[in-house]
């Protein structure tokens, strides 16, 4: 994937994030983590890596799954694991370390020096419904909304202060 990105013109790097990054400090406007967070051991490193490498008033923007959603709530009543942690290291499963609530992330962002903008869910599972309707599709993006803390993944827009 790296050598079809160079392929069409872009400046990609391959670097391992427990390290520190590649980058001068201020070097990006914006800083998009999906989906990584959960895998980093130390995440107070890797956010500060996060804002140091943002310019001033830059965006990070980070995306990670929800420990405490609805489905996730639902199968801790049943006895069951939620699906944003794994119980073991297995070729076949995300390999999460790290689990989060909505507070969880806002606390980590303020203790390492970002202001959270705005907060959203990515989506909103309805049991036994597919979503694959347009009007479906709209109800779960509206319920996403309205009770992001329920959705299955957590959505942050942060600024560097």
């Amino acid at each position: 994937q790296l050598k079809e990105a160079e392929e069409r013109g872009l400046d990609v790097k391959k670097h391992d994030l427990t390290k520190k990054w590649p980058y001068k400090e201020g070097s990006f406007d914006i800083v998009l983590a999906s989906e990584i967070i959960e895998h980093v051991f130390d995440t107070d490193f890797f956010l500060l890596e996060c804002k140091r490498v943002l310019k001033e008033g830059g965006t990070l923007i980070l995306s990670t799954p929800n420990i405490c959603s609805l489905g996730g709530r639902i199968r801790c009543l049943l006895g069951k694991r939620p699906p944003a942690i794994d119980c073991r290291a297995k070729h076949y499963t995300p390999g999460h370390i790290r689990a989060f609530s909505h507070h969880d992330l806002k606390t980590l962002f303020i203790e390492n020096g970002l202001k959270v903008e705005t907060f959203t869910g990515d989506d909103f599972y309805l049991p036994f419904i597919s979503q694959n309707t347009p009007f479906l599709g709209k109800i779960c993006y509206s319920l996403s909304n309205l009770f992001p803390t329920f959705s299955p993944g957590l959505i942050f827009k942060c600024k560097k202060i």
